[in-house]
């Protein structure tokens, strides 16, 4: 038993470490994926300040502002000592076998030696890897230049600036000694300068210390002749190929020459020469860094636009003082580096300072002796100008209670100074209770942060009126910072609050204005973009005159209108023609199809919401009806509006309010309501499919537009009307229509009406050459008295099949004799048919 117990703990003991060690091995791994991967390949070999100072910086840089894991590989090509191109493929197969699986996140080369080999291997060493290049070789800030997966960094010299200068500080100069190796990058550097300078003869003269051995150059050095300055390029390797650390050689010249020497790189400082416009190995670092960080973050090389490098001003203040160069001669913004100071330079400020201090020490005593006895003066002051002052003047001790309350207390607030004295806590008393907890507060902060503060509150005078208080304190302190009460000033500001209250009122009532107008403005602008059928009512028929005097009797009331009549009779144009005879010609008709819009979006159009009503609402809107408050609004295709709907709309016909989506607010609002449909309304009520109610209610003065077919003495009209229309907006010359397609037109039974007679029109202008009419369609022959049944789409045939099924078995869903085992359907299946269909008992 013990031993199966031993067994069972060392079982658990073997599973818990297998799951710690799982835990950790994905976590190493999931980190191991987030890192990325950069190797750094330099120029030179190991242990040069410069790529010292490149590398500290460009890995400090990484290490501030990235969010991720980086690893850095360093590799120093050491190309210019074996430049030969046997050792470039040895090198190139050495980096293809180290970095190739995991390959690299991203590839910098630093100087124009390495920059060269990944322009040449590059592509088949690491390919389509991202790569910026550290270059003096202007050719590669030509984006066209570069490869898409390259960027570059042009860490380029100002020669020029160098020369410049020189002029500045150096006046007297007239020989320019330019000193260059012969390594590629000594060659780049001395094809600048030679670029930028020329042969300056004005000035000054210009010469070239290059291609020689460094034994001759410090010869030639030595021996310049007086008002020279040397100016260091950059010397890698002399003309019998040997290779140098440039600021040692550098150290060497600065040494045994008698003249200035400049220099164009930072390293050099410190090693003898002057200073100068200085090329900066922390900001190439810093800037390398950035470049690289935006291309890991996954920005693409390609759309990287490639830069260069900013030099700066910078110099050896025992260079400056061996040459007895003034600091004032220097450029702004100058960096002075190696500085000495004196005692009096490092501690004058100290000592002139402790010598003020004692000034101060002393005429503050004086002071602190002199205000005290102003002090109790102005104490004595304080009370007689107090006592007549408008305001209430107070002065709390921190216990709370009243050191002085000034008469005008009682004037603000009906007690006498002597109750306050007698009743410190009258004051919160008489504070309106919504107020206390201002006032608490208040009391509270002024004791743990000693500032002046100011608040308003209101009071309840002695008989009862309310008054606004503006109450402004201060604290008393003593020398020592000792809290030893509060002055306070109430101001009566009852007038001033009345005001602010008033005009908040009138700012919100322009507020809910300017909504109105705003959504009035909106809804124009978007019906001014509507494309209407027509532009007129064009006919001459008896019916069409009867539906115009039909209108003329009834735009004058504010009679509900239902608008009556088949697809394409120009429902709408009646109802436009109701609304501009009408009193509320002077707004906007408002109109909403409500066939349009999904039947969740309908509520909000028709009655507005307010914000975060359903998902989507960010912003509340305001509704049709709320828009057309004081005009008219068109209800199209009302046979349309969904069951649960229609109960809110009959609640705004028969009392003029409803409430927003997602508010309790109810909103009164005064419109016209004129509705059309193409629907026969009585049978759909039959059918349990619009209300009756609601029928009855917007049935109070019906209009029935007549079809085309009732009224062929106006075809020959309208086909003019649109002919006419059509050839301006086509650019076409129609001035005939034959009669005998005035009869086609007149004998065709136009199932579309109006709107497929415009249609018809606009194909045949189309389709005329010349100035008379030619049909393009063909019409079926003489119009049937008898129009054939509209078809029906798939839901609406599934609808009435199911409810005439329902209505056989007398709603019965469930059973034997049910409607769902009639139409071999899962009962639940057919209730959920019905509510998609919106099928509902009687």
């Amino acid at each position: 038993m013990n031993q199966h117990i031993l067994l069972t703990k060392r079982h658990l003991f073997l599973l818990a470490f297998v799951a710690f060690f799982l835990f950790h091995s994905l976590s190493y791994g999931t980190e191991f994926k987030k890192e990325k991967r950069i190797l750094v390949l330099f120029s030179y070999h190991e242990g040069l300040p410069w790529e010292n100072l490149v590398d500290e910086s460009l890995r400090n840089t990484l290490a501030s502002k990235s969010t991720f894991l980086i690893e850095i590989n360093i590799e120093h090509t050491n190309l210019n000592r074996y430049a030969d191109d046997a050792f470039r493929h040895k090198l190139v197969d050495l980096y293809r076998y180290k970095y190739s699986h995991p390959k690299m996140d991203l590839i910098i080369g630093i100087g124009d030696e390495a920059v060269d080999m990944l322009l040449t291997y590059g592509e088949n060493l690491f390919p389509e890897i991202p790569m910026v290049l550290i270059t003096g070789e202007r050719k590669t800030l030509q984006r066209d230049f570069l490869k898409p997966n390259m960027t570059s960094l042009l860490w380029g010299t100002d020669i020029r600036a160098n020369v410049e200068l020189i002029h500045e500080i150096l006046p007297q100069t007239r020989h320019i000694f330019i000193v260059a190796g012969t390594s590629p990058t000594d060659r780049a550097a001395l094809k600048r300068a030679q670029a930028s300078l020329g042969h300056d003869a004005k000035r000054f003269a210009v010469r070239y210390l290059t291609d020689i051995s460094a034994n001759d150059l410090i010869k030639e050095a030595i021996q310049l002749p007086e008002k020279s300055v040397l100016l260091f390029l950059v010397f890698f390797r002399d003309a019998e190929g040997k290779s140098f650390v440039p600021r040692k050689l550098l150290s060497i010249l600065s040494e045994r020459v008698s003249v200035p020497v400049f220099g164009i790189v930072d390293t050099y400082l410190g090693y003898g020469i002057v200073g100068g416009n200085l090329l900066s190995a922390e900001v190439q670092g810093r800037r390398c860094a950035e470049i690289a960080l935006r291309i890991l973050r996954g920005e693409s090389p390609e759309d990287m636009i490639p830069e260069r490098t900013l030099n700066q001003y910078m110099f050896d203040w025992r260079q400056l003082k061996r040459w007895g160069i003034s600091e004032n001669k220097l450029p702004a913004g100058s960096v002075v580096r190696f500085k000495t100071y004196s005692f009096w330079e490092l501690y004058r400020g100290y000592i002139v300072a402790a010598l003020f201090l004692i000034l101060i020490q002393s005429g503050l005593i004086s002071f602190l002796l002199w205000q005290r006895a102003q002090r109790r003066r102005a104490e004595a002051k304080y009370r007689t100008v107090a006592d007549f002052t408008y305001d209430w003047e107070h002065w709390a001790n921190v216990d709370g209670s009243f050191e002085y309350v000034s008469p005008s207390c009682e004037r603000i607030s009906g007690y006498t100074p002597r109750d306050f004295m007698d009743n410190p806590p009258l004051i919160k008393e008489i504070i309106v209770p919504e107020d206390r907890d201002l006032w608490d507060r208040h009391y509270h902060d002024s004791r743990q942060e000693l500032k002046p503060r100011e608040i308003q509150f209101r009071i309840q005078r002695r008989d009862g009126q309310i008054r606004w208080i503006e109450h402004n304190c201060q604290p008393v302190v003593d020398r020592q910072d000792r809290l030893q009460g509060f002055r306070a000033s109430n101001r009566d500001i009852t007038s001033r609050k009345q005001g602010e209250i008033n005009l908040r009122r009138a700012c919100t009532e322009i507020e809910q204005l300017k909504n109105q107008l705003e959504a009035e403005t909106a809804y124009l602008q978007a019906e001014i973009k509507l494309e209407h059928n027509f532009e007129s009512i064009v006919g001459n028929s008896a019916a069409l005159k009867y539906v115009l005097y039909k209108v003329e009797q009834v735009a004058a009331a504010d009679t509900t209108v239902l608008v009556l009549g088949e697809t394409g009779t120009g429902k709408e144009l009646v109802a436009r023609a109701i609304h501009n005879n009408s009193a509320r010609r002077v707004r906007p008709l408002v109109k909403v199809n409500c066939t349009t819009l999904p039947s969740h979006l309908i509520e909000s159009e028709l009655f507005g919401h307010e914000r975060g009503a359903f998902t989507g609402a960010h912003t509340r809107q305001l509704g049709r009806f709320e828009v057309a408050d004081g005009t008219s609004i068109f209800l199209d295709e009302i046979g349309e509006l969904p069951l649960d709907l229609q109960t809110k709309l009959l609640r705004v016909l028969e009392h003029g309010e409803f409430e927003r989506l997602g508010s309790s607010s109810t909103i009164k609002v005064d419109v016209r309501v004129i509705a059309a449909t193409n629907r026969d309304l009585e049978k759909e009520v039959r059918k349990a499919r619009f209300r009756q109610d609601l029928f009855y209610r917007l049935n109070v003065f019906p209009i029935t537009v007549p079809p085309l077919r009732q009224r062929a003495e106006d075809i020959s009209l309208l086909a003019r009307f649109f002919v006419e229309k059509a050839s301006r907006r086509l650019g076409k010359s129609i001035e005939h229509i034959p009669e005998s397609v005035v009869r086609k037109l007149q004998d065709y039974s136009w199932p579309g009406n109006v709107r497929e007679l415009e249609n018809v029109i606009e194909r045949a202008v189309i389709n005329s050459c010349g100035p008379k009419l030619r049909l393009a369609d063909d019409l079926a022959g003489p119009a049937s008295h008898q129009m054939p049944p509209p078809l029906k789409s798939l839901q609406e045939t599934e609808k009435d099949h199911i409810l005439r099924v329902l209505q056989s078995t007398n709603w019965r869903i469930d059973g034997a004799k049910g409607a769902a085992f009639i139409l071999d359907m899962n009962p639940s299946t057919l209730r959920s048919r019905m509510r998609k269909l919106r099928i509902q008992k009687p």
